[in-house]
C-alpha cells in the first residue's frame, strides 16, 4: 500500500511539473524586457451590438493578459498597447430545414485590434479576429447572448494573446 501511495505522489509531482511548465511556456514568449501593458478603451463600430460589448471585451482581454503572462497593467508605464473596436456583430441563420425554418443560428463577432510595441520597432500589427458560437433556433438571442459572448470572448482573447506573445 505504501508503494502505491509513493507512486501516486511521484505521478502527482510529475503532473504538477508538467502543467507548470506548460503554463510558464506562455510566459517564455514575452520578452524579458517587457513588464507593462495597457488596453485602451475599445469602440463599437458594429451595428446592433450590445451597448456594453466594448467594455466587456476590453476587460476580457485585460484579464487574459494578466492571468497568462507576468505583464502588469499600467497606463503610464505601458510598453505594449492594445486598442481597437468591436467591428462586427451578426446573428446568422444556419442549417435550413423543410418549411422555411432553421435548426441553428450563429452569433459572429469581429474585433479589430491594433497592437503597438513601444520597445521594439517593427513588432506592431493591425488585424481583425473573427469568432462565433452557435445556438438553437428555438432560443432567443437575448436569452443566450451572455453565455455566447463568454465563449466567443474566450476564443478571441486566446487568438489575440497568441498573436501578440506567441513566437511559434
Amino acid at each position: 500500500m505504501r508503494s502505491v501511495t509513493m507512486r501516486n505522489i511521484i505521478v502527482a509531482l510529475l503532473l504538477v511539473t508538467c502543467f507548470s511548465g506548460c503554463y510558464s511556456f506562455k510566459n517564455a514568449s514575452v520578452s524579458p524586457d517587457l513588464n507593462y501593458f495597457f488596453v485602451e478603451d475599445f469602440r463599437i463600430t458594429a451595428r446592433n451590438a450590445p451597448a456594453t460589448i466594448d467594455t466587456d471585451f476590453e476587460e476580457a482581454l485585460k484579464t487574459k493578459i494578466r492571468n497568462e503572462s507576468r505583464l502588469v497593467l499600467d497606463r503610464e508605464k505601458a510598453q505594449i498597447r492594445f486598442n481597437g473596436a468591436v467591428s462586427g456583430y451578426a446573428v446568422q441563420a444556419l442549417a435550413p430545414q423543410p418549411g422555411e425554418t432553421v435548426a441553428l443560428n450563429r452569433l459572429q463577432i469581429t474585433v479589430s485590434i491594433s497592437y503597438e510595441d513601444l520597445e521594439n520597432d517593427g513588432k506592431d500589427w493591425d488585424e481583425s479576429f473573427i469568432e462565433y458560437a452557435e445556438f438553437s433556433s428555438d432560443q432567443l438571442i437575448s436569452d443566450v447572448e451572455d453565455e455566447l459572448l463568454i465563449t466567443i470572448f474566450d476564443q478571441l482573447t486566446e487568438n489575440i494573446f497568441n498573436k501578440a506573445f506567441g513566437d511559434w
